[in-house]
């Protein structure tokens, strides 16, 4: 099995999931192996399997900011009020073919997307899988490979868009990270399920995420490209090679002219065509905007700014995101990082179908 990371003020010992997962196949196994993925992938056995474990792990900060003791300890409080539901669900409580621990989380900025909706924090519990004959340690903690959280949609798994001509994953207005995804794909139990993996349940009947629009796309492209001509005039300055003086002063001429030609596309686009949802295709060192049906087109979202309401009380429930891996039958969309292998589906659809959802509902009211 994974090696555990015993408990520290930190958020997942995994690391950064702020990039996207643009990994070759030998990275890619390497990675699954570190994440405990695939070493877990021949020790399932929900059905014929024998009993395994149950535990609740320590409280644990997740994300990249700190709370206060006072916000620390409402948002704990949150959590045990989840954990009371999480733990009625059998594949859960009484796990057969594999062992479970659950541990309540906390957090400000998301892990995912380092994204801070403006609420004092979020909270929730998160699952994570061993082989049945093994006893996790209450102690331990390592990321997820499930979750229920209170106030944020961004704890489900996304990859934030970094644009080939920015040196950083894209924020609209500077605070809204750009994501590939958050896309509604179907539903469950009256709720919209996201990106095939995620159910949100919520006091309103706004959607956790909208689209990034065309419109959107191109006046962030501009923005790239003004910041490729800030890099260049930085790299430039004192330079006194003649050939490299020459290949810098070449490449702002391009720049100009693309940011022409950009400006020149975004002048020429309708109402209509300003508005509409951005779809992308992804390559070697390229994206370009494409229409929904092409192959390979990866929608952009960003968070809704008035999904929550930030006039109520710190505690209350606005908003109740659960991921689970193949909650959603079907291929896995594009633009998502990597998961669980599909062994683990009939554990995950068992969570999923003896999980309390009324249970959950009734946190909101």
């Amino acid at each position: 099995m994974v090696r555990e990371h015993k408990s520290v003020a930190a958020g997942y010992p995994r690391g950064s999931m702020a990039t996207p997962a643009r990994l070759s196949a030998a990275v890619l196994g390497v990675v699954l192996v570190g994440c405990g993925w695939a070493a877990r992938a021949h020790e399932i056995d929900p059905v014929n399997g024998k009993h395994g474990s149950f535990v609740v792990g320590i409280g644990q900060k997740v994300g990249g900011a700190n709370l206060d003791a006072a916000s620390r300890q409402s948002a704990l409080a949150v959590a045990d009020k989840v954990l009371a539901v999480v733990r009625r669900d059998p594949a859960i409580a009484s796990p057969v073919g594999y062992s479970v621990r659950v541990n309540p989380v906390f957090g400000k900025r998301t892990d995912w997307a380092d994204f801070d909706s403006g609420l004092p924090f979020y909270a929730g519990v998160v699952g994570s899988f061993f082989a049945a004959d093994e006893k996790p340690s209450p102690t331990a903690f390592k990321g997820p490979d499930f979750g229920v959280y209170v106030n944020t949609a961004l704890q489900c798994p996304v990859n934030t868009f970094t644009h080939p001509l920015s040196k950083h994953p894209w924020m609209l207005d500077g605070k809204f990270p750009v994501i590939e995804g958050g896309r509604a794909t179907g539903a469950f139990r009256g709720y919209t399920i996201y990106d095939s993996q995620c159910v949100v349940l919520s006091r309103k009947k706004e959607p956790p995420f909208v689209s990034l629009t065309r419109e959107q796309y191109v006046r962030l492209e501009i923005e790239s490209l003004k910041e490729r001509v800030e890099i260049t005039r930085q790299n430039l300055a004192g330079q006194t090679n003649p050939a490299l003086r020459s290949a810098g002063d070449s490449a702002l001429q391009h720049i100009a002219a693309a940011i022409t030609e950009r400006q020149q596309e975004l002048d020429a686009m309708d109402a209509s065509t300003r508005g509409a949802p951005a779809f992308v295709q992804t390559g070697y060192s390229e994206a370009k905007l494409v229409d929904s049906g092409d192959d390979g087109a990866i929608p952009l979202s960003v968070p809704n700014p008035a999904f929550f309401d930030h006039s109520l009380p710190s505690a209350t429930v606005q908003a109740i995101a659960v991921y689970v891996p193949f909650l959603q039958s079907g291929p896995q969309p594009e633009g998502l990082p990597a998961g669980l292998p599909d062994d683990w589906r009939p554990a995950m659809e068992k969570i999923r179908d003896q999980l309390d959802w009324a249970g959950l509902t009734a946190l909101l009211q």
